[in-house]
């Protein structure tokens, strides 16, 4: 069942009608008359449609039910040094969302070659892996911050989302090549930090040594920086999933 993005979907309602961007999806995926398909409007809501009605501009589907899909008792998020290559960072943002990441913090580091990013175009890359991998919510993406004021954000609650806020501390999980350790993944928020091509400078990574975090190794491989996002990524959620390591 294919999964598109209805931004205005209301769970008083019984029929939906399919316009613009997400009509060029459905067409592309060749939906048919009387096929069932997946909305997510991002905030929490599912719904699965029955589309009635195709015509050249717009499609209309009615509403069999919805579903209500509480937000993650425990953030995840990705702080990742902004990328020279805009396709390699939107990749790592397109795994983020598909692992279940909640938060992407794009970090602009003292060794970055940019340091802006186009929020709206993240925007629509999250939206694709979000409907890619059929998920309620969608992923929070953070403006650039540098390594100081990510420290700075785990001191204090999260303010991009009031209603789903919650007192778990956050802990930074840090890929560093010259960790010898495990990772031993905390109950709580977290957010893992991997840098950019250049990694991280001296000064970075004094700030880094300071603050309050948990270093791991990724292996005796130097990983490109998406890579070690979705290595990483991977491994937090096996762990607090319970399995272990």
């Amino acid at each position: 069942m294919e999964c598109l993005y209805i931004e205005n979907l209301d769970s008083s309602a019984e029929k939906i009608i399919i316009a613009g961007d997400e009509f060029s999806h459905l067409k592309a995926l060749h939906v048919r008359e009387g096929e069932q398909i997946l909305a997510s409007n991002g905030q929490g809501l599912l719904a699965t449609l029955v589309v009635e009605v195709l015509d050249k501009r717009k499609a209309s589907a009615v509403v069999l039910n919805f579903y209500e899909v509480p937000y993650p008792s425990e953030r995840l998020g990705l702080a990742l040094g902004i990328l020279d290559n805009r396709e390699r960072f939107e990749f790592a943002l397109e795994k983020a969302v598909e692992l279940g990441a909640t938060d992407f913090y794009p970090v602009s580091g003292d060794f970055s070659q940019k340091h802006t990013v186009k929020i709206e175009r993240l925007e629509m890359k999250a939206i694709a892996a979000m409907k890619q991998s059929k998920q309620a919510w969608k992923i929070n993406i953070h403006t650039p911050v540098t390594v100081d004021e990510l420290f700075n954000i785990i001191t204090r609650k999260h303010t991009c989302l009031p209603k789903t806020c919650d007192n778990h501390l956050t802990t930074i999980y840090y890929a560093d090549m010259n960790s010898t350790n495990k990772l031993q993944a905390n109950n709580g928020n977290a957010i893992l930090l991997i840098g950019a091509e250049g990694g991280f400078s001296d000064r970075e990574e004094a700030i880094i040594a300071k603050s309050e975090h948990v270093s791991f190794s990724l292996g005796n491989n130097r990983l490109r920086a998406e890579t070690a996002s979705l290595a990483g990524l991977s491994i937090i959620k096996y762990i607090k999933s319970g399995f272990g390591i």
